[in-house]
């Protein structure tokens, strides 16, 4: 087994640590066999942990290194069955209806390659989905992802939708075939003003995939083209991928996934004794701190438009009015609505009071008015 301990520099963020436990929580509930499996949330000496399979390999960022990086035909295979498991994620049964989940964090690190073929999607830690049973609050200002591997809504709108998964599952696409990442300048200016430019993210997709063009099947970078689009209504779905790379599969020819992961060499494994050799693993520990505020409630970034010198400061692009009625909502629900009752039930008195001695002012001006014509 593995288990996945929360950093120090994390356990005094209540958010960090809600998130953790939803992590936990939601990945015990999915069962398939290209989703990390999830045995326990625990406690480890006071810091918050998940006890789960341990998949003998290496990250996919891992095996696109070296010399015999994993072929075109294998990594077809991989494509498929992480958009099964985000497929599977999306439509899962929750409490009170399918859970809607989506990753939001889809890149080469978080996926799993197995030494026997095995494929796993890991790290679900800022994942959104639906279920009364989540403690963190899906609404924030932060941009939460990682930036090469980020869609372009997500500089613009909060996506819930498997499109921006299916976006970063593109990027990994396009890293297997090329070598090299979909986005060489990963910095927040330049990814928010392609996000910004649709026909400029439009020469920029046709100069990358261009590149590789005359090495790969046709159908490959159709498929990649059109998971890399900039629009989300005009990528295809989760099913749409599966069927399409299934339909690939069958007459396509190369080393299968499992026949490479055979012939690899892979790198050894040390088992020397840990920091965490001989401590103890406590069931259902308490929430760490559960009082404190979170570290960071925002992170604004400074984004460049392009052809214009003005830099713009934002959070997300949302309007100042959204941000209000979003924090409003926050605070309201954090366990505070008494106190939020009672402050809007003396705003309201407030404004009647005013309103009352307003109106008998008017009355007294008015009366006056009339007794002296």
């Amino acid at each position: 087994m593995a288990v996945k301990v929360l950093g120090p520099e994390h356990s005094g963020d209540t958010r960090c640590v809600r998130r953790f436990r939803d992590e936990g929580r939601v990945l015990a509930r999915l069962s398939h066999p290209n989703i990390l499996t999830v045995f326990d949330l625990v406690e480890l000496d006071g810091r918050t942990a998940l006890v789960t399979e341990y998949v003998a390999g290496s990250d996919l960022s891992e095996c696109l290194r070296g010399e015999r990086s994993i072929p075109p035909r294998a990594l077809m295979e991989l494509v498929v069955q992480v958009a099964s498991a985000l497929e599977a994620a999306w439509r899962t049964a929750g409490t009170s209806g399918p859970l809607r989940l989506v990753h939001r964090d889809l890149k080469p690190t978080n996926i799993r390659v197995g030494r026997h073929g095995q494929v796993r999607l890991l790290d679900f830690g800022i994942a959104y989905f639906v279920s009364p049973e989540r403690e963190s609050s899906t609404a924030s200002d932060v941009i939460l992802g990682s930036l090469p591997y980020m869609a372009p809504e997500r500089f613009i709108e909060e996506q819930k939708s498997p499109g921006s998964d299916l976006f970063g599952l593109g990027c990994c696409l396009y890293e297997g075939l090329s070598g090299e990442r979909f986005h060489l300048r990963a910095d927040v200016g330049t990814m928010s003003a392609l996000a910004l430019n649709t026909e400029r993210y439009k020469e920029h997709l046709a100069l990358r995939v261009g590149r590789i063009q005359a090495t790969n099947d046709p159908a490959v970078l159709e498929l990649l083209r059109s998971l890399l689009a900039h629009e989300p209504a005009r990528r295809p779905s989760l099913s749409d991928v599966i069927e399409q790379g299934e339909a690939w599969l069958e007459t396509a020819s190369g080393e299968r996934l499992r026949s490479w992961c055979r012939a690899r060499e892979w790198p050894e494994e040390k088992e020397d004794a840990g920091e965490w050799s001989g401590r103890e693993l406590l069931e259902g520990g308490p929430l760490v701190n559960e009082e404190q505020a979170p570290l960071m409630e925002k992170i604004p970034v400074s984004l460049t438009r392009v052809g214009s010198g003005k830099r713009l400061r934002f959070t997300l692009n949302r309007p100042w009015f959204t941000r209000v009625w979003m924090g409003l909502r926050s605070w309201v629900f954090r366990l505070r609505w008494p106190i939020a009752a009672s402050g809007l039930g003396c705003l309201v008195v407030a404004l009647l009071a005013v309103g009352l001695v307003g109106l008998l002012t008017f009355a007294g001006l008015l009366g006056v008015g009339l007794l002296i014509f």
